[in-house]
């Protein structure tokens, strides 16, 4: 994963092929949860 680290952008979320079940978050002060979306549904 390190040689990709430089092309994934802030704030997404990645699945690392090798470890289905784990996924890393780069942003430190944003937790997984449902959020509103510009139209205002869920």
């Amino acid at each position: 994963m390190t040689r990709y680290l430089a092309e994934i952008a802030w704030e997404t979320e990645v699945w690392v092929a090798d470890q289905l079940d784990h996924m890393i978050h780069f942003n430190g002060e944003r937790f997984l949860s449902t959020h509103e979306i510009p139209n205002g549904n869920l």
